[in-house]
């Protein structure tokens, strides 16, 4: 018996365009963009094993 596709298989499908879409505009960002990108995701790590109690990391001083 054939399954109908329903919303959330056409949702799940739009999350996919959409992630797609997200990879390509990163890849097209200049250098110094992707840097200060990734520094702020080294800051949000820092805080999150701080949180957890492990020692922090120090994010890299890109400017």
């Amino acid at each position: 018996m054939a399954r109908k596709r329903g919303t959330s298989g056409q949702a799940v499908e739009e999350v996919f365009r959409a992630k797609g879409r997200r990879r390509q505009d990163l890849a097209r960002l200049p250098f110094e963009a992707k840097i200060r990108i990734l520094v702020e995701l080294q800051k949000m790590a820092s805080s999150v094993r701080a949180a957890a109690g492990a020692a922090r990391r120090r994010p890299w001083n890109a400017q």
